[in-house]
């Protein structure tokens, strides 16, 4: 079986949002990850920051929701979902979940 898991090190872009989902507690952040690459062609430097939607489920969600807040530098891990869809100017985007 393969399993794909990643680690993303960045920062809360709000704070946490806790609910409930089928009786089930989940807590929905967002990490914004900084990235910088050189374009070899040009040798320009190419700075960016990538996204990543998460979620965390009962006692982690719990405890994300008690003790993170907009700003927080934080290590995250699990195994992503990436979802293509079409925005409202009819661009594709991918978004990593």
């Amino acid at each position: 079986m393969l399993r794909f898991n990643m680690q993303a090190v960045g920062r809360l872009g709000s704070d946490p949002v806790a609910k409930i989902v089928n009786g089930a507690a989940v807590t929905n952040f967002s990490v914004a990850v900084d990235t910088s690459y050189t374009n070899r062609s040009t040798g320009e430097k190419v700075e960016g920051t990538q996204w990543i939607n998460c979620a965390a489920w009962n006692g982690l969600g719990q405890t994300a929701a008690t003790y993170l807040h907009k700003g927080e530098q934080v290590l995250v891990a699990g195994t992503p979902r990436f979802r293509t869809y079409v925005n409202q100017r009819g661009e594709t985007v991918v978004s990593v979940d």
